[in-house]
């Protein structure tokens, strides 16, 4: 049986930046959190005058061509301006999610227990209620959440990186 090298054209450099990200997201989560979103506002940004260039180029001159790449360039303005109201707003979102999906399938517990007698209805309530008890705990400790989130990621991206490394080593 033949072998397959499918880590050959996996570039070496690309292996060690993700694991210099993944170092970075361990070590600093809350500067790491803003820079994705300035970095995001300005993808945003050159993305639309991208387009609006390209439309310029291919003769199209009308104002209407123009709306979106504008109004691309103007949500990237906007996104860099309310980064710290984004940071504020994602555990925020998170916590309601969690509580909202624990309520759910708590009614939807209580349900199957009116439907049937077995025991397995107490299990999906007591997973609805640690779904609910997490929602609250990121609702009101919102920068360990985020953080927390931010260093489990970078810890994720360190081991594939290794991972990716370790594969890339066997195949040559």
């Amino acid at each position: 049986m033949k072998r397959t090298k499918t880590f050959t054209q996996t570039p070496i450099i690309m292996l060690l930046g993700g694991a210099a990200a993944g170092l970075f997201l361990l070590l600093k989560p809350g500067a790491t959190l803003a820079a994705v979103i300035r970095i995001a506002g300005w993808a945003l940004i050159l993305d639309g005058a991208i387009k609006a260039v390209q439309r310029y180029l291919k003769g199209k001159r009308q104002m209407e061509d123009f709306y979106l790449p504008c109004a691309e360039i103007i949500g990237g303005f906007v996104f860099m301006a309310v980064a710290r109201f984004l940071i504020k707003l994602i555990p925020l979102a998170v916590g309601l999610v969690l509580i909202a999906l624990g309520v759910y399938k708590g009614k939807t517990a209580l349900e199957l227990k009116k439907r049937s007698n077995a025991g397995q209805w107490m299990i999906m309530l007591a997973l609805s209620i640690a779904s609910a008890v997490i929602g609250l705990y990121v609702l009101l400790h919102p920068n360990g959440f985020t953080q927390t989130v931010i260093r489990i990621l970078g810890g994720y991206l360190l081991v594939e990186c290794a991972e990716d490394l370790y594969a890339y080593w066997l195949s040559k």
